[in-house]
């Protein structure tokens, strides 16, 4: 076989090996959305490499500290049953207190979904979806949407 020809197989298997992760990442994570209230309709990410950044390199990088629950990033939204704790403010510090709007039936698929995604190479993403990206996970679907940002 050609260095072409190896190239080529080479090209074909990563192409076909993708599009199988990409598959099992889905049901995975759709499977996870079944087992999560119906008051959270979908959960997602953006994943995409900064135009500019002060200098440095600009990596792609993907972005799971705060997840959008609904369309809407988690800390800004209305649901917040998925932290058994939250927090206020004592004596001008921060302390953690019990979140009484906490739900396991909530919290328990929402670690879940997450660990799924921390589990994986964040260059892995790039190769699965793609960069300048809003991933939004259904229970029914996957939808992969363009995303502006600076």
């Amino acid at each position: 076989m050609s260095m072409q020809e190896q190239i080529s197989a080479f090209n074909q298997a990563k192409v076909s090996l993708v599009e199988s992760l990409k598959t099992e990442l889905n049901q995975k994570l759709q499977a996870i959305m079944q087992k999560m209230p119906t008051k959270i309709q979908s959960l997602g990410w953006t994943q995409y490499t900064p135009y500019w950044c002060d200098g440095d390199i600009c990596e792609f990088g993907v972005n799971l500290d705060l997840l959008y629950i609904n369309g809407e990033y988690e800390d800004g939204g209305e649901i917040d049953c998925h932290y058994p704790t939250t927090y206020d403010v004592v004596d001008g510090q921060y302390k953690d207190i019990p979140n009484p709007n906490y739900d396991a039936a909530c919290g328990e698929p929402y670690e879940e979904f997450k660990g799924v995604l921390e589990s994986i190479p964040q260059e892995f993403f790039k190769e699965i979806y793609g960069d300048h990206l809003t991933i939004t996970v259904y229970r029914d679907r996957v939808d992969v949407e363009a995303f502006d940002h600076d």
